[in-house]
């Protein structure tokens, strides 16, 4: 009687397990296969050095995936900047038209995409302390958020960075030129003029208006004294170049003396058209 007993529960159970789902697996989409990170390249920054960081996208999936970074692989990037005091600040686009790289993106299944960028295109910097950048990319996962100390300002490295900053400036990659040029023009130290002065000096017309705009940015006396000269050049771009980041810093000049000669170049230097 055993045996007969057995048997209708061992189809039972048998049909249980033959009626009940095995969970789906969950399958990601073409997004969801990507890694973003966002990683510092400095290593131990002081104040106003500038400050790179490589964003990098690997696709695990086994499907190609396209996405669009915008004009210059920058311009459809926001997110925030957690400054010491612990203020947000929203991440914009320095973008402002013109010529630009087109940002439209497609990396293959199991390939990788990496670039770098230039923090302060998106902020200064101005004091020491720990900031948090958290970058949001539109139809991309978001990296982890990029955390980092800024120390006290140190001059000797400073130096050391921008005369490194004009070598590269004369680089034969183009990319090289145009990211050390603008890593120039967004200096915000007086240690940075006798690089930007040298930049100057350049034939190459991107290289000139690059240190003209980080010597009006900094605008201190030898910086004036550097555009001034400029001003007088005989190519009109190099002249009207050198004006109009004389108009730009002039707001800061209190020196009358120095006013005066501004104003004498200005009058002479800058197109009516």
């Amino acid at each position: 009687m055993k045996p007969a007993r057995l048997i209708p529960l061992f189809f039972l159970v048998a049909a249980h397990c033959l009626g009940q789902e095995t969970p789906a697996e969950q399958v990601k989409t073409p997004a969801q296969a990507l890694e973003v990170d966002f990683v510092l390249k400095n290593e131990n920054p002081s104040l106003h050095e500038p400050l790179r960081a490589d964003l990098s996208i690997v696709n695990s999936g086994t499907s190609d995936v396209t996405f669009d970074l915008g004009a210059n692989y920058i311009d459809n990037i926001g997110g925030t900047i957690t400054t010491p005091d612990g203020s947000k600040v929203a991440i914009h686009s320095p973008y402002q038209g013109g010529y630009a790289a087109i940002g439209k993106i497609t990396i293959k299944a199991h390939d990788s995409w990496a670039f770098p960028y230039l923090l302060n295109e998106w902020y200064d910097f101005p004091e020491q302390g720990r900031y948090e950048v958290a970058l949001h990319i539109p139809a991309l996962p978001d990296p982890k958020p990029l955390m980092f100390t800024i120390g006290p300002r140190d001059e000797q490295k400073l130096k050391s960075l921008y005369a490194d900053l004009v070598a590269s400036a004369s680089a034969h990659n183009a990319q090289v030129r145009l990211d050390s040029a603008r890593a120039l023009a967004l200096a915000a130290d007086p240690a940075a003029v006798p690089s930007l002065v040298k930049l100057l000096g350049s034939r190459d017309a991107s290289a000139f208006a690059s240190a003209a705009e980080g010597l009006a940015r900094i605008a201190d006396k030898a910086s004036i004294e550097a555009l001034l000269a400029a001003a007088a050049d005989k190519d009109p771009f190099r002249r009207q170049t050198a004006a109009y980041q004389l108009q730009q810093a002039r707001p800061r000049i209190t020196d009358r003396a120095l006013l005066k000669r501004i104003d004498a170049a200005i009058g002479t230097s800058v197109s009516p058209h």
